[in-house]
């Protein structure tokens, strides 16, 4: 306020030309949550990737003040509660979840980008947030009371009224590389041959190999033998003759004559064993 007349002769003195009080009105912030711990890595070598992810959440700003400037503050309402209206608008951004079917309002989404999405549910009362299946930036409207279901890589956004809150910022899904050793090598053989014949046939070994096809590489296992031998027999019965019998008697007793004596097998040959030579 300004002087309208300056005190004289005594008069009573001016006041305070000017006066201040604290005020507060809507506002919602946007808070980070934690980070969520790392997944798995993708792979076990050779370079994967491992993700962690947060959720945005708007919190209504706090003002300090004098207890009756407090108590009007616990009563203080949004714009839309007041039926005033209002545009300002944020976004909670969620991983991990899809509103419920019976709110998904287009299916052929809002647009091709969250921004565009987002200016088309703000611009609607019954738009409680957008649904982007695979976080592919292509979002369908959900409408007021949508419920939050858990559905693996796909987003959210729950439309929040702000004020002159502030809006989100920052990345909510990190991704880093992970697992970059090389990947062990294992040895690779190619098949077993055929056993070679038995060698000497009757009494002897037998064998058969392999080649190594690849070496083993960066911790991998190793390889085994590349040739085997074992013993081997076949058949092999050796003719066998039985003693000779006595001579027989003389059939004259001069003149000259024969005798005759004879033997046995006692081992027949069989396989590849000897034969019987003689009578």
């Amino acid at each position: 306020r300004v002087i309208q007349k300056p005190a004289a002769y005594g008069g009573a003195g001016c006041g305070a030309l000017s006066e201040m009080r604290t005020c507060a009105n809507f506002c919602m912030d946007c808070q980070l949550s934690s980070w969520s711990d790392w997944t798995s890595c993708s792979l076990t070598c050779a370079g994967g990737l491992r993700q962690r992810s947060r959720n945005e959440v708007f919190v209504q700003r706090l003002h300090k003040a004098s207890n009756e400037e407090s108590e009007n503050e616990e009563n203080m309402a949004s714009l839309l509660e007041t039926g005033e209206g209002s545009a300002a608008f944020g976004y909670e951004k969620k991983l991990g979840v899809r509103c419920d079917l019976e709110h998904q309002q287009t299916k052929d989404g809002a647009g091709q980008s969250p921004d565009e999405a987002e200016g088309v549910c703000s611009a609607d009362h019954n738009c409680g947030g957008l649904y982007d299946k695979g976080c592919n930036g292509w979002l369908t409207i959900c409408t007021v009371g949508l419920m939050l279901e858990a559905e693996a890589d796909s987003c959210a956004y729950v439309k929040k009224e702000i004020g002159d809150g502030q809006p989100c910022t920052g990345d909510i899904f990190e991704s880093e590389d992970c697992s970059s050793e090389l990947c062990p090598v294992d040895c690779k053989h190619s098949d077993w041959t055929q056993w070679t014949e038995c060698n000497p046939f009757c009494q002897g070994v037998m064998n058969r190999s392999r080649k190594i096809l690849e070496h083993p590489a960066n911790g991998g296992a190793a390889c085994g033998t590349i040739a085997e031998v074992q013993n081997c027999s076949n058949e092999c019965v050796d003719c066998q003759w039985g003693s000779w019998g006595s001579w027989s008697s003389c059939s004259v007793s001069c003149g000259g004559s024969t005798q005759h004596r004879s033997r046995v097998q006692l081992v027949p040959q069989a396989g590849r064993g000897l034969p019987c030579e003689g009578s």
